[in-house]
């Protein structure tokens, strides 16, 4: 496929990022890059926000403005924002919600990319989520993430525009994000990973990929990579990092994959979503996520530096985006 732009019909290619938009500039991702795209002193960076959020989104979104962002509304459900906010957009950074629709606007998303005349799309998947069978492809997250990904590799021929793929293992972030209110008030997240390592990467290190990536749009033009972080860590292990960094006794609860979905449940979480993460679970328990072949060198290729420690990453609050707020407990000074 040649570099053409969209608009010229020359065999070229822009590396100018121009623009960029990020679709959850207050998620755990987007406000990591978005950040890191300022501290490299792009000068164009537009964030979406979502106003059903909380204080955690709101104060996000205050920081970003501080940086020198511009902060707009967005909401994956209402085709309405995709205009507006792709408004004179050259390249999108792309982190999906977490919902039960399967690909949900994502196809409507690219169409109105394609309006907009964006050049480039950078998405965060799963890094399971290319294969065509095995027990990750079953998990509707997962498909999801492959079903997209496939719709963005179809971008240069379809839509004349560009695309790269970071596909990761599973955040850091994760049980903060997952289980903030049960780590704030009962010292204790859940699973049923069996005592059995999970491939976990630091979400700093995928924002400073994505940062590479969005910046030298021609390197990465039209190919996918796969991040991971440097060794599996046992979730009774990021307990006791928890404990250190919190100054509170946290604990792991491990348990069966059928009583860790009704925990799921009864905490709050929908059904779809608890049966989605049990399935997960229940892949880290049969310890394919220790196996050699489920991590990658490739954050090391690209950065000259080994991927970030568990320990490293709850040290470094700093960047986070605070999501156990309004509890008069120290974990506050922890975030996503």
């Amino acid at each position: 496929m040649s570099d053409i732009i969209p608009g010229l019909g020359a065999l070229t290619f822009d590396p100018n990022p121009g623009t960029v938009f990020i679709t959850s500039g207050t998620g755990v991702l987007g406000y990591r890059v978005a950040r890191g795209l300022r501290d490299a002193n792009h000068p164009d960076v537009r964030c979406g926000f979502w106003k059903g959020g909380g204080m955690r989104e709101k104060n996000a979104a205050e920081v970003l403005k501080t940086k020198g962002c511009d902060v707009v509304e967005f909401d994956w459900e209402d085709r309405d924002h995709f205009a507006v906010a792709l408004q004179g957009i050259k390249t999108v950074f792309v982190t999906l919600p977490y919902i039960s629709e399967g690909v949900g606007n994502f196809p409507a998303f690219l169409k109105a990319c394609k309006m907009a005349k964006v050049e480039h799309v950078i998405k965060i998947s799963f890094a399971h989520a290319q294969e065509t069978d095995g027990p990750y492809r079953k998990i509707p997250l997962v498909s999801a993430h492959g079903d997209c990904d496939d719709i963005l590799e179809q971008v240069p021929y379809n839509y004349n525009m560009s695309y790269t793929i970071i596909a990761t293992t599973h955040l850091m972030s994760n049980p903060l994000v997952f289980w903030a209110d049960t780590i704030r008030d009962e010292q204790k997240f859940y699973g049923a990973s069996g005592g059995m390592g999970t491939s976990y990467i630091s979400p700093n290190d995928v924002a400073e990929v994505a940062c590479l990536a969005l910046l030298d749009r021609k390197t990465f033009k039209n190919k996918q990579l796969t991040l991971t972080g440097g060794a599996a860590v046992k979730d009774e292990d990021v307990a006791i990092l928890l404990s250190k960094f919190t100054g509170k006794t946290v604990t792991f609860e491990n348990q069966g994959l059928h009583d860790f979905e009704k925990t799921m449940i009864q905490k709050g979480k929908p059904r779809w979503m608890a049966k989605d993460l049990a399935s997960l679970e229940k892949i880290k328990a049969s310890g394919l996520e220790e196996e050699t072949r489920s991590f990658t060198d490739t954050f090391e290729k690209l950065t000259g530096k080994k991927p970030e420690s568990y320990q490293n990453y709850f040290g470094n609050p700093s960047v986070m985006t605070y999501v156990l707020e309004d509890k008069d407990v120290d974990l506050t000074k922890l975030s996503s």
